[in-house]
């Protein structure tokens, strides 16, 4: 299983999560500070899907998961794209008066 931020060109870049059956996984803490992703990734245990916490407009883009078999004959690889947007809403300043007794 791999976890790519696709780049603008559409290329998914290095993966950022990378797991092979009874290995460890493994994180490209590199490719996360690169995508402002460190300390905000986290993941199910399936590694089926992530969380982005405290999202921000650079996190927009598309991730792709993909799955490759890694023995031989073992199938076909599958991938899926999931696209997220990131709105920031414009901050409104509400301007505080002074009290007046009437």
């Amino acid at each position: 299983v791999n976890w790519y931020k696709l780049n603008e060109d559409g290329t998914p870049g290095a993966p950022f999560l990378q797991y092979i059956t009874n290995n460890p996984i493994q994180v490209d803490t590199n490719r996360q500070t690169e995508l402002g992703l460190t300390g905000r990734v986290s993941f199910l245990p399936d590694l089926s899907s992530i969380t982005i916490q405290e999202t921000a407009q650079p996190d927009t883009g598309t991730f792709r998961c993909e799955v490759v078999p890694v023995v031989p004959g073992g199938g076909i690889a599958a991938s899926a794209d999931t696209n997220l947007t990131v709105v920031v809403l414009p901050q409104v300043t509400i301007a505080q008066l002074p009290l007046t007794a009437y």
